[in-house]
């Protein structure tokens, strides 16, 4: 009896010790590994970037919640996010305005690729003081309610490439270009550029002022070119008068609302679209935009040109041309004058063709010379008459009965002639 209780209370501490040990291992389990830089593990990106020697390439490993991340200056990095998003819960910055997911401070280069990075806490997604670029890249800053700038440039670059998207609240600002935060700041300036090869997008506002507007020459360091890509944007003053004399050129890309003429690149056309009741504005070389716009042109669509040349062909009947510009238009061949339309005619209907004329009956002497006689006719160029002239012709009675006369007559002489014979005899 003893040995049975013995055996049920070394069961119990058994069990007892083998929970114990799962609890133990689950309380001192390692947190996974974030990022890697050679294949070294780092638990969390801040600390692959602290360990960051330049020209190196940081790695995220999977889909990550996890803090905020300050690039100090003289880092020179790449992080690629190898597909993964990136969800920063806890932000950073300047002590006092901890509000940001990313602060890229002055004198750094950063590369942000191949990847999403968003944040439901961060008022700033990413701040930037750097010099950034950005490829293949998603910037998220709609998850967060109170996200006003999902990038905000006080220095520095930032220059857009691939596929990157830079996507803001309603209302809320997509980037913005702020000069004169500061002395050092001021004199490096601030210049955003989306490359030839940007096919991605941006929603939201962009914003461009000066902490100092009342500074000469402060637009020569505030520098926006758009070269490529989509936009539904709306460009905005920060500042007061900001746009009057901004340095701003757009000599590419697809957008939802027009661009100020002052803006648009002079070398470039400047077309629009519209289809269904929404317009759709083109800016670029000549040939690309007057292509783009045939192409996608149907019956009852419209075709503005606002600035410079273009030669549409292959415009689909009861497409409307308009020329509101002043450059050389002409649609499948037609001029169209400065402040005048053409509408693309209804192709002519073919004509039919002619039937094709009757084959004679095949004969079988086709090739041969023979000679046509109508009955009761003589043709005295017709061999066959000439052979046959002496001859009678069926149904000719008089011919008819003078040949049987002769045959009377000639049998009446042999007759004669035999009776005579058989008298002598």
């Amino acid at each position: 009896m003893q040995n049975m209780r013995h055996k049920k209370l070394a069961a119990m501490l058994l069990t007892l010790v083998m929970a114990l040990s799962l609890l133990t291992v689950t309380a001192f389990a390692e947190d996974p590994d974030v990022a890697s830089i050679d294949g070294t593990p780092y638990p969390s990106l801040q600390a692959a970037v602290n360990a960051a020697n330049e020209g190196d390439v940081i790695k995220l490993l999977g889909d990550f919640t996890g803090d905020g991340v300050v690039v100090e200056s003289g880092k020179e990095i790449t992080i690629d996010f190898g597909g993964y998003t990136y969800d920063i819960d806890k932000t950073v910055g300047s002590a006092g305005t901890e509000t940001n997911g990313m602060q890229l401070l002055q004198g750094s280069e950063v590369t942000l690729t191949n990847g999403t990075i968003t944040s439901k806490t961060a008022k700033i997604l990413i701040q930037n003081y750097s010099k950034l670029e950005l490829d293949n890249i998603i910037l998220d800053g709609t998850q967060s309610s109170g996200c006003r700038y999902t990038v905000s440039n006080n220095c520095g670059s930032m220059t857009v490439k691939g596929t990157t998207e830079i996507l803001a609240n309603e209302g809320r600002v997509a980037f913005d270009l702020w000069h004169g935060m500061s002395a050092s700041y001021a004199e490096e300036g601030i210049t955003v550029t989306f490359d030839d090869s940007f096919t991605g997008k941006v929603d939201g506002k962009i914003e461009y002022g000066s902490q100092s507007p009342d500074t000469e020459g402060w637009e020569t360091k505030t520098k926006l070119n758009i070269n490529a890509g989509n936009f539904d944007i709306e460009i905005t003053s920060s500042s007061p008068n900001a746009l009057e004399n901004a340095n701003i050129s757009v000599g590419g890309g697809t957008f939802t609302a027009p661009v100020d003429s002052k803006f648009i690149d002079t070398s470039k056309t400047a077309a629009s679209l519209t289809s269904g009741g929404n317009t759709t504005y083109y800016i670029g070389d000549a040939d690309a935009v007057a292509k783009t716009l045939a192409d996608n042109a149907k019956a009852g669509d419209v075709i503005t040109v606002q600035q410079g040349n273009a030669a549409f062909t292959g415009v689909a009947a009861g497409v409307q041309v308009k020329n509101d510009g002043n450059g050389t238009v002409t649609a499948n061949g037609q001029e169209v004058a400065s402040g005048g339309e053409v509408k693309i005619p209804e192709p002519e209907p073919k004509p039919e063709p002619e039937p094709e004329p009757e084959k004679p009956a095949y004969d079988k002497n086709e090739g041969k010379e023979f000679a046509k006689v109508e009955v009761g006719e003589t043709d005295s160029s017709s061999h066959a008459d000439d052979e046959n002239k002496d001859n009678p012709s069926t149904g000719d009675s008089s011919n008819l009965a003078i040949a049987v006369a002769a045959m009377l007559i000639s049998a009446g002489g042999a007759a004669a002639a035999l009776l005579s014979k058989q008298k002598k005899a």
